[in-house]
């Protein structure tokens, strides 16, 4: 009889009052006795009816049971009384828990499917809150790279059409009615010197013989150094910026606060990427393969190894991945909370690796993935894309 799982559930109908057993169901096959007769069997062996009007049984054999009216009252003073506690447990081990959503590049507004991971990861801080667990919120700004490069170049050619230049969007950049928005705002509070580019001429906005990544890639360098490499970070910072607070404005009118925004560029300035990276050198982690510098995840779990520098030396994405998660554990975290999108299901192996490789627990990772929004325009699937700026802004 100990395999006999005992269940008692809310009733969708208050009709059948306000909860329901399937003890007798359940009891019957093992006893070979009619179910309906067995739960009235067990309805009149109740003894302790207190805060029940009544309690009874149903074919083909559930137990409803009706709370009375003084027991319904009793709950609404509760919430009357303990207000915004009410609800609230206690737990013997409170985990200490920092809970990562939505942290969308910042490469143009959110959109309507941004939503739902808001909803849910604000929703879920506040269930684990109650539930006695000391939750942090954090957003991971990802404001470094090849996308913030190409959004940057994207918003500079805007502010310089609307000084009086012809140039074209390139095959791969960014679209939408927000970019020039974006490029007037821009245009009247960074202080990059932009009219040096007008000034100088032979500005460039394609190379038709090459790929579109190649092109972009080129078009990112040919503005880098015509505009001075510092001078094109600081726009891009300029950029980032203004697009992390038209975010932050976007999410709190949503009704969602986080406790911290963490930024992936400032974490390479304080050298945390590298330094995550010498101590996966100092592990004997690592190994040199076509000129990439690659980490054994397959030592801990993934499917494949992973680059953490390129074959030009830059770190990559997964690398900063690593320096993130490491740094959360290094703040005192017991459990690392990411939710993601449900195209990242690859992520829990390579994240937790890149952990284990940090000499950090695999099991303190935790990741929750929600499935996207879909829109549907006379019976056709609509696809959203920031980039070509066909989208629903969350606002």
């Amino acid at each position: 009889m100990s395999d006999i799982q005992i269940e008692i559930s809310r009733t969708k109908n208050p009709d059948y009052g306000q909860f329901s057993c399937n003890i007798a169901l359940r009891l019957s096959k093992k006893l070979g006795l009619n179910a309906l007769d067995l739960a009235h069997q067990i309805t009149d062996n109740i003894k302790n009816q207190e805060g029940l009007e009544k309690i009874e049984a149903v074919p083909p054999g559930f137990i409803n049971f009706f709370l009375s009216e003084d027991m319904k009252a009793e709950v609404v003073k509760q919430v009357l009384q303990q207000g915004a506690k009410y609800g609230s447990q206690t737990t013997q081990e409170p985990k200490n828990i920092i809970l990562e959503f939505v942290s969308s590049n910042p490469t143009g507004p959110l959109h309507i499917g941004h939503g739902r991971q808001a909803a849910y990861g604000d929703s879920l801080a506040k269930l684990l809150r109650k539930a006695g667990h000391l939750v942090y919120t954090e957003y991971y700004v990802n404001d470094s790279g090849r996308q913030m490069n190409i959004l940057a170049l994207s918003v500079l050619i805007k502010i310089l059409n609307l000084k009086g230049a012809s140039l074209a969007l390139p095959r791969v950049s960014y679209q939408g009615s927000y970019l020039e928005q974006t490029a007037k705002e821009i245009q009247n509070s960074t202080e990059v010197n932009i009219d040096n580019l007008l000034e100088q001429g032979g500005l460039r906005d394609s190379y038709p013989s090459c790929s579109a990544d190649e092109e972009i890639d080129k078009l990112i360098a040919d503005f880098q150094h015509q505009l001075g490499t510092e001078n094109f970070d600081r726009f891009t910072d300029s950029v980032s910026s203004l697009m992390v607070t038209s975010i932050k404005k976007d999410l709190e009118q949503f009704g969602v606060v986080y406790d911290n925004w963490f930024s992936e560029r400032e974490m390479i300035k304080k050298g945390l990427v590298q330094k995550s990276i010498q101590q996966l050198n100092d592990n004997n982690l690592t190994y040199k393969k076509g000129g990439a510098l690659w980490l054994k995840t397959m030592d801990f779990g993934d499917d494949k190894d992973r680059v953490v520098v390129r074959e030009d030396g830059r770190s990559t994405y997964f690398a900063s991945d690593i320096a993130y998660h490491f740094d959360k554990r290094f703040r005192g975290f017991d459990l690392l909370l990411d939710v993601l999108g449900s195209d990242h299901h690859g992520y829990l192996a390579r994240l937790g690796a890149g952990l284990a490789a940090m000499n950090e627990p695999q099991e303190s990772l935790e990741i929750s993935l929600v499935q996207f929004v879909s829109l549907f325009k006379e019976n056709k699937k609509v696809q959203m894309s920031t980039r070509s700026g066909e989208f629903i802004t969350l606002s």
